[in-house]
């Protein structure tokens, strides 16, 4: 096979301009050398840049190749740009891979007739591709008699050491707030719904190659790094060796891990515990707590271990923990994903997100649907249906996974929202349908409007409990105290009180107004905990105000 010079674009299509493509640097990296005489460049965007403006910037780059990686979020952009491409550029030849072309391509490859081919798998055969062959492992495309041509999947059979670094290479745009990393391949599970199931030996890159990226990066300023294995502590060696290098060689970087609560050994315990305070963000994919929904995708995971293993991650402390829930999974019912929620409310996490179940191409369970299931066919692969739950159903799904952003994801309503979720037997039943009656429940709302349509659904319900914890949670966050009829007042020199402090501004910002505010019972309880026992007799506050409305004490009288 003979190498072929040519000009070579790589283009990154990302989410937000906080992102870039990991994929180009690797496949850059390994591709380059096995192709003498071309000349690689990167260009990018984000999906919400104007297309016709990108398309043009490629255009004036006049390459010969285009290499792209597709993802959910960036696939109708940008095709839309490769259109204009190759209509200025007839002869330019298009190669797109990424998680998108793990099905059968032949469909898209015919509905996309600007796409020369796909790549399903790594990066380790574009080379062939690109010095002048048809055919290499993974590669996909149409004949020119029209036959569809499928070369498998490409798969890197070395050690994952072989493959150069796109940091150590210096394959990386600058600048960016994180970057991710890489220290394996692979997952252990077979969660049908997942397309990792493909790949269940778990490869890992060496501690040192792993250091050496760190220090490049951390060399380069950055502070935040995102691992993005599967599940990071899959094996229990390799994590603690890792929380440890983490730890004692660099203290100043934020790590994103990815973990398994139901593998949190002693040892993991510990090292996270000492982790320099927040150094970590952990995200555990719990899915469900449904042991029968679990065994229905083949998850190896039981409610039992999952809980124990996320009040160990809880009780630390000194990170941020975010879970993530799965709604439409086979086997579940409108009762079971409020039973996640509520159990996770329970638990009290960070962050909550329920996010509807995606068929995504090439897993079990887009090859082999089970009996009831619909799902939107192109992007972004929603489940529609299934034998448990309607249409109507998972909409509703929709709705509790934007109110649960909306209320429990926001810190200064997550104890009020807990308190009414768990405390209200009627509320997660009744709450989300009086959203949908006076909100569009897809949109975010602002922060004084999510609590004036709590206020409304408090008064509506005749809860005078909700009604005045709302009312508190108002004046606290600094909205207008003349919305319940109090008056502002100046503050006069030794008018402040020292006693009775319930919040003090860490600041020394001089305090310039206050207000009285009475309520039935002891309100402040709420920022303390999500289940206080308040106290039944009247309780009185007085709020004294830095900057308009901001909050700089609140003391009890």
């Amino acid at each position: 096979m003979q190498s072929v010079t040519q000009k070579i674009i790589f283009i990154g299509v990302n989410s937000s301009y906080s992102h870039t493509m990991l994929s180009y640097g690797y496949v850059r990296g390994w591709n380059e050398p096995l192709c003498p005489g071309s000349q690689w460049d990167y260009l990018e965007t984000t999906n919400n840049d104007d297309e016709l403006s990108f398309a043009l910037r490629i255009v004036d780059a006049a390459p010969e190749v285009l290499l792209g990686t597709v993802y959910l979020f960036n696939q109708d952009f940008l095709l839309r740009v490769l259109a204009r491409v190759k209509a200025l550029l007839p002869a330019v030849r298009i190669y797109l891979g990424g998680p998108q072309f793990l099905g059968d391509n032949e469909k898209f490859l015919r509905h996309y007739p600007v796409v020369n081919g796909v790549f399903r798998g790594d990066e380790s055969t574009v080379y062939h591709i690109l010095n002048g062959s048809i055919a290499a492992a993974g590669f996909c495309c149409l004949l020119a008699d029209g036959r569809y041509a499928d070369g498998g999947i490409a798969e890197f059979d070395g050690s994952l050491d072989q493959l150069p670094s796109p940091y150590l290479a210096g394959y990386f745009v600058p600048g960016k707030p994180f970057y991710q990393v890489e220290t394996s391949r692979g997952c252990g599970g077979n969660c049908t719904f997942c397309t990792s199931s493909r790949h269940r030996q778990v490869r890992v890159f060496s501690l040192e190659r792993i250091r050496a990226e760190l220090q490049v990066l951390e060399a380069a300023g950055v502070h935040e790094i995102r691992i993005v294995d599967r599940t990071f502590n899959e094996r229990i060696d390799r994590a603690t060796a890792l929380l440890s290098m983490f730890r004692d060689e660099f203290p100043a970087m934020r790590f994103h891990l990815e973990i398994n609560p139901a593998r949190v050994s002693d040892e993991i315990l510990g090292l996270l515990k000492t982790s320099p305070a927040g150094s970590l963000h952990l995200e555990a994919g719990v899915q469900t707590f449904n042991d029968t929904c679990l065994k229905a995708v083949r998850r190896p995971a039981n409610a039992a271990k999952t809980i124990a293993g996320l009040r160990k991650l809880l009780s630390c402390g000194n990170f941020a923990v975010h879970v993530d829930l799965i709604a439409g999974l086979p086997k579940q019912t409108c009762s079971d994903i409020v039973a996640d929620i509520t159990r996770l409310i329970e638990l009290g996490p960070e962050e909550i997100q329920l996010e509807n179940l995606k068929i995504l191409p090439g897993t079990p369970l887009a090859e082999n649907p089970l009996c009831g299931m619909a799902w939107n066919p192109a992007p972004p692969y929603e489940i529609l249906r299934t034998e448990d739950l309607s249409s109507d159903e998972l909409q509703r799904a929709r709705h509790l996974s934007k109110i649960i952003d909306c209320y429990y994801n926001t810190a200064d309503l997550r104890n009020l929202f807990s308190w009414a979720w768990l405390a209200l037997p009627e509320f997660a039943a009744t709450f989300p349908v009086y959203l949908a009656e006076h909100n569009d429940p897809l949109i975010k709302p602002s922060p004084q409007k999510r609590l004036e349509l709590l206020a409304d659904y408090a008064e509506m319900n005749g809860n005078r409990r909700l009604a005045e914890l709302v009312r508190f949670v108002w004046l606290f966050n600094g909205m207008s105290a003349e919305k319940y009829g109090i008056t502002v007042h100046k503050t006069v020199r030794g008018d402040v009180r020292d006693t009775g402090v319930i919040f003090n501004r860490a600041d020394d910002v001089p305090l310039k107004r206050y207000f009285v505010a009475e309520f039935d019972f002891d309100v402040a309880a709420i920022l303390t905990s999500a289940a206080p026992q308040f106290k039944e007799n009247s309780h009185c506050y007085v709020f004294y105000l830095v900057h308009g409305q901001r909050l700089g004490r609140l003391v009890a009288v």
